[in-house]
């Protein structure tokens, strides 16, 4: 899934972990050009409340979710 925060001006990725299926990484990160920089990386085991929270508040917006 990505999100766009709209606090931070930061996209937000989504993702199962694959060497570790109970936890998912959540990486905050900005295009600067044809280039990536990461500014965050978490490892999370419930992201279903981080990511209704911040959506039922407006903060990210849903841009992708596969």
């Amino acid at each position: 899934m990505i999100f766009y925060d709209t606090m931070t001006g930061c996209n937000i990725a989504l993702a199962p972990w694959k060497s570790k299926p109970a936890k998912w990484l959540l990486i905050s990160y900005v295009l600067i050009g044809k280039e990536v920089k990461i500014i965050t990386l978490f490892v999370l085991s419930k992201p279903e409340d981080l990511t209704r929270k911040r959506e039922m508040s407006g903060r990210w917006l849903r841009v992708k979710q596969k």
